[in-house]
């Protein structure tokens, strides 16, 4: 039987994190590879927290074998950011840069969690 290896991007979020335990607790996944910007730790043998620059993530690609699903979690506010660009960067550069590498690798599974509301069309720079 084929392993069942996920990968996960946000973990140390509120959403991130919440999914990791989920993940932790279901007997289908084998392995979950959490990349994160700074080390973490986190109380399983099935996670591997792997620190990355999520700026030139594809000196990190090699992590994406042999994962079936990749969650997109990442995410932050205007606040943390400071900057419309620094926001870009994490809502909507790195997601789509996860995506491909995860496209690249033949991973059919992509999850991506949004804000509530997000639209096109809003007034608000979301």
């Amino acid at each position: 039987m084929a392993s069942n290896k996920v990968l996960v991007i946000g973990a140390t979020g509120l959403v991130g994190s919440q999914l990791i335990q989920y993940l932790i607790d279901d007997a289908s996944v084998d392995q979950i590879i959490c990349l994160v910007r700074r080390p973490i730790t986190i109380p399983s043998k099935k996670v591997s927290v792997q620190v990355v620059n999520f700026l030139d993530l594809d000196k990190s690609a090699v992590l994406f074998d042999g994962v079936g699903h990749v969650f997109c979690c990442i995410g932050t506010t205007m606040k943390q950011a400071k900057s419309r660009e620094q926001f870009q960067i994490v809502d909507h550069y790195i997601p789509k840069v996860v995506a491909r590498i995860a496209n690249d690798k033949g991973i059919n599974a992509y999850s991506i969690v949004s804000s509530v509301g997000a639209n096109a069309d809003a007034r608000s720079f979301y």
